[in-house]
């Protein structure tokens, strides 16, 4: 259940993010707030990210690639999270990666 609603939560961030990007309104900085479940402790937990900082860089869509693959590196290698949590956020993180890769 909480699986189903960490990745629900992470659809609805590509979908705003592709709406915001659309309007030229992410020129400003990006800062992304990723829910998970850890099933560890039973709670949900967050991943925060910054794409890109504030100030005058334009938004492009590589840059959440980057940003995503990133935190993969920093997930894989975290022991604090048991192994089937992580499988699940390194999930949501390649969705978002595969969201924003241009051809």
């Amino acid at each position: 259940m909480c699986i189903g609603l960490a990745r629900y939560k992470t659809a609805e961030i590509i979908r705003v993010i592709k709406q915001r990007a659309g309007t030229g309104n992410l020129n400003r900085g990006l800062s992304i707030t990723m829910p998970y479940f850890d099933d560890q402790n039973l709670v949900m937990g967050e991943l925060h990210m910054d794409v890109i900082p504030h100030g005058g860089i334009m938004f492009v869509p590589g840059l959440v690639v980057h940003a995503s693959r990133s935190e993969q590196a920093k997930v894989s290698q975290d022991t604090r999270l048991n192994s089937s949590t992580r499988k699940h956020l390194l999930e949501q993180l390649k969705a978002l990666e595969t969201a924003f890769q241009t051809e």
